[in-house]
């Protein structure tokens, strides 16, 4: 039986690594985000993402959280991130113009987002 569980983890483990490295090599920007509620922490996703695709990350339960991002190039190393967060209690939906590699804040309605965008790889 624990032979079956850690072939399990093993395998979890190793899919982890191949999808990562997958999303690094196929995706255009890393984003990171920090999104709090009220002061609370509530998550801090870093999403791999394709130039002008949606992409996503949803947490459920009573600190949980939705997270969408559009991300395109603009000129003079900056690029156009139009994101999505839902909380428990608010929702912001900035666009902002961003310069690659330094990290934005936006605040409103006790909802707070760090956005930071690299180029993939870098």
């Amino acid at each position: 039986m624990f032979r079956k569980i850690y072939f399990c983890l093993f395998v979890l483990t190793a899919s982890s690594f191949v999808y990562s490295a997958f999303a690094e090599k196929n995706g255009d920007y890393e984003v990171s985000a920090a999104i709090t509620s009220n002061g609370v922490l509530l998550g801090k996703p870093t999403l791999f993402v394709i130039s002008g695709v949606d992409a996503s990350v949803q947490v459920s339960g009573e600190n949980g959280y939705k997270f969408s991002l559009n991300v395109t190039p603009s000129p003079n190393n900056t690029v156009l991130a139009k994101s999505s967060v839902k909380t428990n209690s608010g929702d912001i939906n900035p666009s902002l113009m961003l310069e690659i590699g330094k990290e934005s804040i936006v605040k409103s309605d006790g909802v707070e987002l760090h956005l930071l965008v690299n180029k993939a790889g870098s």
